[in-house]
């Protein structure tokens, strides 16, 4: 997948949405702390909320990154979740990874 700007302008307007409002294309996200793990996704209530849960001694910015596209991209295998996380994380400015992990910081 090709990243272009106008992919990353509606990837980061959809993380920022979810980031203010816990809202991700109708589905309730939540974002928890947790020890020991470097990120995960669970699902309850019948796909309408989803936990994301990141260890926040990790690399925060790529692992909320990583476990988006998960939710995003369900049928997307790790590998390929991994090659479009570092694409966008590379694709990222200093601008945009500043007001994400400002954004991001509220939401914990």
């Amino acid at each position: 997948m090709e990243i272009t700007e106008t992919y990353m302008k509606n990837f980061v307007r959809k993380l920022y949405r979810f980031l203010e409002t816990a809202d991700y294309n109708g589905h309730t996200l939540k974002i928890t702390k947790c020890r020991g793990c470097h990120g995960w996704i669970k699902e309850a209530d019948d796909n309408i909320t989803v936990t994301i849960a990141i260890d926040p001694r990790k690399e925060l910015f790529s692992t909320l990154i990583h476990e988006v596209l998960h939710f995003q991209y369900q049928d997307y295998s790790e590998t390929k979740i991994i090659e479009l996380e570092k694409a966008i994380v590379n694709k990222m400015s200093h601008r945009r990874v500043k007001n994400i992990l400002k954004k991001f910081s509220d939401a914990l």
